[in-house]
């Protein structure tokens, strides 16, 4: 390893944080730096990660080094290098040749602005195909938690249907006030189980909006109806709103499960008798505010540092999976928005909703 060597490899040890091992080597004598460096250079080299240094010149962009994995993942790394010309830092997921890899790029701190970048590219196909595969998960479980409800309100629809026409079939000679009044009732039924199926199936079809977004109030009322047939009447929900309008870049499905997970937890948490608020805001600095607030018992400061975690619950064994506030947060992240929780006990639960505006 010559000195070119051991200089390009002390400027990657300070970008990529390592500047401990460094000082420490600089006090050693020079064998026992070009054995440090020499240890970094294999495990450098033999890493899972792929993991290059890039130079800007005067009008490109080259890979100054590169270790095997790096150039396994990237055999044709044009196209990034050619956006990487254009910003100083990049992180995302980029599909190559039926695999996605995430991108890490930034500039490296021991160089001057902009010269040197450091990348870092990891497979990540394996963990989007399980992150996909948990999304539908917690599709299953948000339906569940209302579909015992939904079958009973569909079984009181269908009551009034099955018992009138058996009433109807007597009246239609002797009493024909009665059987009119009798059909209207059944039509209203039927048009009500109609309208709860479609419900439910806009629902499970995880249906994505088109256009320029899904309007917010409307959903969030939609979602309401859907809810308010399953909820007993000693629980009620409340929308009020500072706008009577806005559009969000969510769909409606989303929007559906993101209330339907934030007002069965505060069901639990009012153990069926209170109620819950959700209030839109107005749109401001490219985001909606929605806050949902209901009159429990609160949550404490130690359960909120966890609460946002999957599979953590406060609730007693066998009625919650600890997965409700998980989901609304990992809908909104994909989303660029964010969830937090603003209050402790007992002040009652409130969690304040960013979501991002599509609005011109």
């Amino acid at each position: 390893m010559d000195t070119r060597d051991v200089v390009d490899l002390q400027v990657f040890m300070l970008a990529a944080g390592a500047t401990g091992l460094l000082l420490g080597a600089l006090g050693s004598t020079r064998m026992e730096l070009l054995g440090r460096n020499a240890n970094l250079v294999r495990a450098i080299e033999e890493a899972p990660l792929g993991i290059a240094l890039l130079e800007h010149h005067s009008d490109r962009l080259s890979v100054a080094f590169a270790n095997p994995t790096f150039l396994r993942f990237t055999p044709d790394a044009v196209p990034i290098l050619l956006r990487l010309q254009q910003i100083p830092e990049f992180e995302g997921d980029v599909p190559s040749s039926g695999r996605t890899l995430h991108w890490t790029v930034k500039p490296a701190s021991a160089s001057p602005p902009g010269e040197t970048l450091i990348a870092i590219v990891r497979d990540v196909t394996e963990q989007r195909r399980r992150e996909h595969a948990e999304q539908h998960q917690r599709r299953m479980v948000a339906i569940g938690e209302i579909a015992g409800g939904m079958a009973h309100e569909l079984n009181n629809l269908l009551h009034p249907i099955i018992n009138l026409s058996q009433q109807a079939r007597k009246d239609a000679v002797t009493k024909p006030e009665r059987l009119s009044k009798a059909l209207s009732i059944i039509e209203d039924s039927a048009r009500g189980s109609a309208r709860l199926v479609r419900q439910v199936l806009s629902f499970a079809r995880n249906e994505e909006e088109i256009g320029g977004g899904t309007e917010l109030v409307a959903a969030l009322r939609d979602s309401i109806a859907l809810l308010t047939s399953t909820l007993p009447p000693t629980f009620a929900i409340m929308l009020t709103h500072d706008v009577p309008a806005a559009l969000v870049n969510l769909t409606r499905t989303e929007v559906t499960q993101i209330v339907t997970n934030l007002v069965v937890n505060a069901l639990d948490a009012t153990d069926q008798r209170g109620h819950v608020t959700l209030h839109v805001g107005q749109p401001a600095n490219g985001s909606v505010t929605v806050t949902v607030k209901d009159d429990g018992p609160g949550i404490s400061a130690e359960d909120a540092e966890r609460i946002m975690e999957p599979f953590f619950t406060t609730k007693p064994h066998g009625r919650g999976t600890g997965l409700g506030l998980a989901v609304v947060r990992d809908l909104l992240l994909r989303r660029n928005g964010s969830i937090k929780l603003t209050t402790q006990a007992p002040q009652g639960a409130c969690f304040v909703l960013s979501i991002q505006s599509t609005a011109e």
